[in-house]
């Protein structure tokens, strides 16, 4: 069973493959993967009967995708949730990323790390949030919830 996942400095991946549906997946690491979109992280949801999407992972880590506007989740169902389970999500070194979705920010989020994300804002932080480090940035928006 794959627990943990890293993909490091692929250049030319552009999808993801469905990993939303490892079910054993805890752990996620994506860092430099320069020619994925951002809904490449969500591949197969549209399509997919799914109803949990990565519904085990507890650690989420997005590294230097420097050309990422927003993570973007495109489904045909609003019935879909998203790391239901995530625990800790780490941002680092995405300059022109804006915003994250909400399903990813959840009641079940404790550590949250931004850091070099200037464009980043946040509509409102989990109410359970107990770390919150947000390192070189000129300007972050964020509400509470």
């Amino acid at each position: 069973m794959l627990r943990q996942l890293e993909i490091l400095e692929c250049g030319n991946l552009e999808v993801l493959p469905p990993f939303g549906n490892l079910e054993s997946l805890q752990y996620l690491f994506l860092k430099k993967l320069d020619s994925m979109p951002p809904k490449g992280l969500f591949n197969g949801l549209e399509a997919s009967s799914t109803t949990v999407a990565y519904p085990n992972l507890k650690k989420l880590n997005i590294i230097g995708m420097k050309h990422w506007e927003e993570l973007v989740m495109e489904t045909s169902s609003e019935d879909v949730v998203v790391m239901p389970l995530l625990q800790g999500l780490d941002i680092y070194d995405c300059p022109v990323l804006k915003s994250v979705p909400h399903q990813i920010l959840s009641d079940s989020l404790r550590k949250l790390f931004i850091f070099d994300c200037p464009e980043l804002t946040i509509s409102c932080l989990p109410p359970f949030l107990e770390e919150f480090i947000l390192g070189h940035v000129e300007m972050v928006s964020i509400s509470r919830a």
